[in-house]
């Protein structure tokens, strides 16, 4: 209330924030701001913005704009578990629910990375123990109970005769049509192993 400059009185106005998948990483206040991200998506929701109103005001002085950064995080984990939980589509379109992965710097200091480095803490946060490894069954598993195994191999033997031969642990396969880029965000995070 108090960023806002509203009557301590008064109820507040709905809020809503907003992801749109494939744009860049921009944060909006309706129109762009001049804060881009790393982030797989634009975020558009009612940020506090610096005097200049060029940027949004900085994060340690702004736990309105921390609070924004967490619930597109949020929105972002949710959207992604709901489409992959999605058991009448094809396992290559439950695939691509992994673009709305984030992978960023968390070393980055500047505004930016701060500001991806709250979304992708709050993403993470939302999955953790959910089951969101999507197989090549279609079935979904925890966090290393699925494993990557190289497409040649895949295009020869089913993927269960694959594992029980080269995984010590017999995990499922995980699915084949997820994007490479999107398979190796989930190494870095140290979730999937790849044989």
């Amino acid at each position: 209330k108090e960023e806002r400059d509203f009557d301590q009185e008064s109820e507040f106005p709905p809020c809503r924030v907003e992801i749109v998948l494939g744009a860049k990483g921009q944060l909006y206040v309706v129109l762009p701001t001049g804060v881009t991200t790393s982030l797989p998506f634009a975020c558009n929701a009612p940020f506090i913005q610096d005097s200049a109103r060029l940027k949004i005001k900085e994060l340690g002085i702004s736990p309105t704009n921390r609070w924004l950064l967490e619930r597109v995080g949020k929105l972002a984990a949710s959207v992604m578990l709901q489409w992959l939980g999605q058991e009448n589509a094809s396992v290559a379109e439950r695939s691509r629910a992994y673009r709305l992965f984030p992978d960023v710097d968390r070393a980055d200091l500047s505004l930016e990375g701060k500001c991806a480095t709250i979304v992708e803490e709050a993403f993470a946060n939302t999955i953790a123990e959910q089951p969101f490894l999507l197989t090549n069954g279609g079935d979904l598993k925890v966090a290393k109970e699925s494993v990557i195994i190289p497409e040649q191999l895949l295009d020869v033997w089913p993927g269960e005769q694959i594992t029980a031969l080269v995984d010590s642990g017999n995990r499922p396969a995980f699915s084949r049509y997820v994007s490479g880029g999107d398979r190796q965000k989930l190494i870095h995070w140290g979730l999937i192993e790849q044989i």
